[in-house]
């Protein structure tokens, strides 16, 4: 293995190690949500017009943000495993999850809330982004066989 291959091998493995964290991080703060937190606001109220733009009452209901979680946890071992396809389809999940989030809010799920278009425009929509491209980068590098 080359300097620079080994250079290709350290980044996508700090890559998976970044994407993966991000992923298990949400994953926790969904299954929280699910079971009545509301960290890391004050309150549930704030939380949900924060998060999904709406009043507390319409919140997404347990089982929505526990089917997030677990798609959270998934993204988690695609990148952490460095599988090549799961990885590379959670990337592309929430590089488009991104785009939407910059250029088509009126698609999305959510309220027409300040709190949620700023925090979607300025936090949500940029981290979904930055993890994206972390995930696209995790897979191992495809080894060439010798002889070739």
């Amino acid at each position: 293995m080359t300097d620079w291959d080994a250079a290709i091998e350290a980044s996508s493995r700090v890559a998976s190690w970044l994407a993966g964290g991000a992923f298990v991080a949400a994953a926790g703060l969904h299954v929280g949500w699910a079971y009545g937190s509301s960290f890391p606001f004050g309150n549930r109220d704030t939380m949900s017009r924060t998060v999904v733009g709406l009043p507390e009452k319409e919140f997404p209901g347990k089982g929505m943000a526990l089917l997030v979680a677990g798609a959270c946890a998934a993204g988690a071992a695609c990148t952490l495993s460095r599988w090549r396809f799961g990885s590379r389809v959670t990337g592309a999940l929430m590089a488009w999850r991104a785009v939407v989030g910059f250029t088509m809010t009126d698609i999305l799920p959510a309220g027409p809330d300040p709190a949620f278009a700023r925090m979607n425009r300025y936090t949500y929509s940029p981290a979904c982004l930055g993890v994206g491209l972390l995930a696209w980068r995790a897979p191992r590098k495809k080894r060439r066989k010798s002889g070739k």
